[in-house]
């Protein structure tokens, strides 16, 4: 069993699809670094001008619209009592890169194409096999399919697990300089970096849970592509309308909201709206327990039905 496991390791180090995934990755993190180092500035006061426009073209607008305001995003809102003053919308056109909010932020953001990615990893691992005949082969020497089924579990989560977690430590190395010399590295605390660790850990763990889900889809489909179709439809197309139907009653069970709680990021949720478009909107973070528990069920139960269906069915 060691081997076999022992090989998975090394056959999953050297496919091609793994070591494309992540020169990609590596590449985007440094295309991402020039970028944001050549839009960003030093200079604290570096968006004065366009805050110093925006409260101009407010008082300019007062006597036409004086409840209407434009910001920076494009976005509408409504103002009550009066413009507001350079200082209240300064930290919106602000060009600092601010090092201990942007890259929490990026991490929480990058988490889940860094899920779907380790996701297509695990399929591909898998998939590939049935499609060359490897699988066929594997079990004239080894016909005990739990034990084959596990050698291809245990290398996909632990290697695509680590390499998420590598990859966004990364990132965050990657990016100190440019907080250094282009943004500032205020708020770079001991609690900063536990937190940030935290985010690396739970990204991690969030990608074993994509390989799991990769390995069982392509075990069940016997192909990569039929096991990438579903999974993206699921993602794109069923998840958000369930999550949406019948008040959201699903949505606390369902992939999207219960990823967003596992990752620390908040749930908005419309309270009241009026009719002037108005609208009262809470957001608060929610425990990481549930999606946890969930998690394991769903990816434990899908391998069991991979692993039964895999023992009942012809190999051909």
């Amino acid at each position: 069993m060691t081997g076999m496991i022992g090989a998975e390791f090394r056959r999953i180090l050297a496919r091609r699809s793994f070591r494309l995934v992540g020169a990609f990755c590596v590449f985007a993190i440094v295309v991402g670094g020039i970028i944001v180092f050549l839009q960003s500035s030093h200079d604290p006061n570096s968006g004065l001008k366009q805050a110093q426009a925006l409260v101009a073209s407010c008082h300019s607008q007062q006597n036409q619209a004086p409840q209407v305001l434009k910001r920076g995003g494009g976005e509408q809102v409504r103002v009550i009592g009066g413009c507001p003053t350079v200082n209240d919308v300064l930290p919106d056109f602000d060009k600092r890169f601010k090092y201990a909010e942007a890259i929490p932020s990026t991490t929480q953001n990058i988490a889940f194409p860094l899920f779907f990615l380790a996701f297509a990893v695990a399929a591909s691992f898998v998939g590939a096999e049935w499609g060359t005949g490897m699988m066929t082969t594997t079990l004239t020497w080894e016909p005990r399919r739990g034990r084959v089924l596990l050698a291809k579990i245990v290398p996909a989560v632990v290697v695509l697990g680590s390499a998420v977690v590598v990859l966004l430590a990364l990132l965050a190395v990657a990016y100190i300089p440019i907080g250094a010399f282009r943004g500032t590295t205020t708020g770079m605390t001991g609690a900063f970096w536990q937190h940030l660790t935290g985010l690396w850990l739970r990204a991690g763990l969030l990608a074993v849970f994509g390989a799991a889900l990769g390995v069982g889809m392509a075990t069940l489909m016997r192909n990569t592509v039929a096991a990438l179709g579903v999974g993206f439809g699921y993602v794109a197309i069923v998840d958000p309308i369930f999550s949406h139907l019948w008040r959201e009653r699903f949505a606390p069970w369902l992939f999207m909201q219960n990823f967003m709680r596992a990752m620390r990021q908040p749930i908005e949720k419309v309270v009241s709206q009026t009719s002037f478009g108005d609208r009262t909107v809470t957001a608060h973070v929610m425990s990481s327990t549930r999606p946890a528990v969930l998690f394991t069920i769903y990816a434990l139960a899908l391998l069991g039905v991979a692993y039964a269906l895999f023992r009942a069915r012809d190999v051909t």
